[in-house]
């Protein structure tokens, strides 16, 4: 978050987004299907509101605070199911994003988090900053 409000433009935009993997769920959705006793209906409603809570509240939380501390840009905290590659492409054509930031950290990982690799390779049409 920090270098994504020190490279926008005083005033800019920066998203902050968040993108679970719809495909991953429907597989668990599925599992949940076959299993006597548990609701899927209510089960398809209510996982993906409560895997998509977390994140929504971080962003939120996190442009509070931007907000406190008087930084100029406009934050848009952006949560939802979808497939990363393809949605972090689309989002990156349709507000004409300049920069894309991505953590690279995963603890299972001894280079660099599988997503944030997959991004660098199919991602070409926009400069990446990896951290």
């Amino acid at each position: 978050v920090n270098w994504g409000v020190h490279f926008t433009h005083v005033n800019g935009t920066l998203y902050l987004a968040h993108i679970e993997d719809d495909a991953t769920l429907a597989r668990y959705l599925d599992v949940i299907s076959k299993i006597r006793g548990i609701e899927t209906e209510y089960a398809r409603k209510e996982i993906p509101d409560k895997l998509l809570e977390l994140p929504r509240r971080y962003l939120e939380t996190v442009a509070g605070v931007l907000k406190k501390n008087h930084v100029p840009e406009t934050v848009v905290p952006l949560v939802r199911l979808g497939h990363a590659i393809t949605d972090y492409r689309k989002l990156l054509d349709e507000h004409d994003i300049d920069l894309l930031i991505v953590n690279t950290k995963d603890s299972q990982q001894s280079a660099m988090q599988a997503m944030a690799y997959a991004l660098a390779v199919e991602i070409r049409h926009r400069p990446l900053l990896l951290l």
